[in-house]
């Protein structure tokens, strides 16, 4: 007899709980030549990486209203061109917070968002520096921080292991312009036992996806997959507590030759017996 697995259970919020997460992307730019239709990924152009060591808090109950505080704790970047990646011996170069690299960028910045209404609370942190490709890259790699728990959010409590999900597209207004998020696929593929505790494991595939920047005349086509763990039981209950995202986008421009962008992203909830990244904190 198999043994009763229950669905996702919300994340009941509690007034002054505060979690710490890892978060970090890996963005590989390749120049790309096209072969009939489609674009072949030629030369690597340049490789940049973001880490973000950042607290999620909450800051009020009220009726059905959460209000959440996010404060970004360390936030570093470094980015590798091409003459540093040529050839096969090691390469490095060292990572720098993003405060000395954006003019008048905070140590730690911060901001407040309700439920899942975040893209106008993340728009008005990083409105000072938009104006800056780094301030930019920032802004858009946080919306990745908060898509994860959006996307357990969006998990009902009635599915169990097996269960297939077909969601509806949806086309999402961010800073810049629409993103056209396109009939995710999602899987509660299994039922895992990580440090004593029962966690959810899903997977999800979202292909054919489309980010059209209007002012700019570029559109981004992107294909993702996603795969992440949520405890089902225990005081982080709901919450994700490891995800992974791969991801491979074009961005087509008017007159410009197409480039291809491979993005890597994992999120990571940090605890007394569970940490990443000491290397970074080593430094």
């Amino acid at each position: 007899m198999k043994p009763h697995i229950r669905g996702i259970v919300p994340h009941v919020y509690r007034t002054g709980e505060s979690y710490e997460y890892l978060f970090e992307v890996t963005e590989a730019s390749y120049s790309t030549e096209q072969l009939e239709r489609l674009p072949m990924i030629k030369e690597l152009l340049k490789i940049e990486e973001l880490i973000i060591r950042y607290r999620l808090s909450t800051v009020s109950v009220e009726a059905h209203e959460v209000k959440q505080k996010i404060e970004l704790v360390d936030t570093r970047y470094r980015e590798v061109p091409s003459e540093r990646l040529i050839g096969s011996n090691p390469r490095a170069t060292e990572f720098q917070p993003l405060s000395s690299l954006i003019p008048g960028f905070p140590e730690n910045l911060a901001y407040r968002f309700t439920g899942g209404d975040f893209i106008a609370a993340l728009n008005q942190a990083c409105g000072p520096y938009l104006s800056h490709p780094l301030g930019i890259f920032l802004h858009y790699k946080l919306i990745d921080v908060h898509s994860f728990q959006s996307v357990v959010d969006d998990i009902g409590s009635r599915e169990s292991p097996g269960d297939i999900v077909i969601s509806p597209s949806e086309d999402i207004a961010v800073e810049h312009g629409v993103f056209h998020n396109h009939e995710p696929v999602r899987l509660y593929h299994r039922v895992d036992l990580l440090d004593g505790v029962r966690h959810a494991y899903f997977k999800v595939q979202t292909m054919g996806n489309v980010f059209r920047v209007p002012q700019q005349g570029m559109e981004m086509h992107t294909n993702y997959q996603m795969t992440f763990h949520v405890p089902l039981e225990g005081e982080a209950t709901g919450l994700v507590s490891s995800g992974e995202q791969q991801e491979l986008g074009y961005t087509v421009k008017a007159g410009e030759p197409i480039t291809a962008i491979q993005r890597q992203i994992s999120l990571r909830l940090q605890s007394g017996t569970s940490r990443s990244g000491l290397n970074w904190e080593a430094e």
